[in-house]
């Protein structure tokens, strides 16, 4: 005959069952509560509202879960770091946090920037020459850029999407070259590199991003009429 377990064994080992049968999945957003707290404040949504993006991602065939694990392990970041990065590459919030870094930050959009750049700068150094392409609307818009980007100009990088050959950049209404050591291959866990045939676009071969605050001068223009941009200290 089996002694029967103390009544505390015995709740320790309920709870030890119910633990490992809630336990999320490795890479699941719910690992990344200051992700989920950061793109919550910033975003003024629900989470349930952002658990809702990814079971949407989840329904298309889009498998975000391993898409995180990996390089979790592969560059030792943190859950929320590598959700971080992911996030930003998913459209969730990137459009919305690269203009109000322009425009004047608020504590949530410094918090949230300063956690992608964080998981950003764990990841493979990219090669020396960059491109990127710049969308402008509107005369008004071209003439602003146009003078800011004038030569002998310094100007500071947000999070700039680059490529490391001209065949992959966007291409804009203006061009850059871009000469640093500051680009950073984000392609494990890029969503337009890892997923974008789930949802019938283009798939980048890679991707790389310069982080926020890396200083640059304008030191010319390429025979291709590419602005050329050289990283300062």
């Amino acid at each position: 005959m089996t002694a029967e377990k103390p009544e505390g064994q015995r709740l320790r080992s309920g709870e030890d069952k119910i633990s490992k049968r809630a336990s999320p999945k490795p890479g699941d957003v719910s690992e990344a509560p200051e992700y989920l707290n950061l793109v919550s404040g910033f975003k003024q949504l629900s989470q349930n509202d952002i658990a809702d993006f990814y079971k949407d991602l989840e329904k298309k065939g889009i498998g975000y879960r391993r898409n995180i694990a990996t390089p979790i392990e592969k560059y030792d970041m943190t859950p929320d770091e590598a959700h971080a990065v992911f996030g930003y590459t998913a459209k969730l919030f990137y459009r919305d946090l690269n203009v109000a870094l322009v425009s004047g930050p608020s504590t949530e959009a410094t918090q949230l920037a300063n956690l992608v750049s964080s998981g950003i700068e764990k990841m493979p150094d990219a090669g020396p020459i960059q491109f990127r392409g710049i969308r402008l609307d509107g005369d008004d818009k071209i003439k602003s850029f146009d003078d800011a980007y004038g030569l002998g100009k310094s100007v500071q990088s947000n999070f700039w999407s680059t490529a490391e050959n001209s065949t992959d950049a966007y291409i804009g209404t203006r061009n850059l070259q871009i000469e640093t050591k500051s680009a950073k291959d984000i392609s494990d866990l890029a969503f337009g590199v890892q997923f974008h045939d789930k949802v019938g676009k283009p798939v980048y071969s890679a991707e790389t991003i310069i982080p926020p605050g890396k200083n640059f001068k304008v030191v010319g223009q390429t025979p291709e009429g590419r602005i050329l941009l050289r990283e300062t200290p």
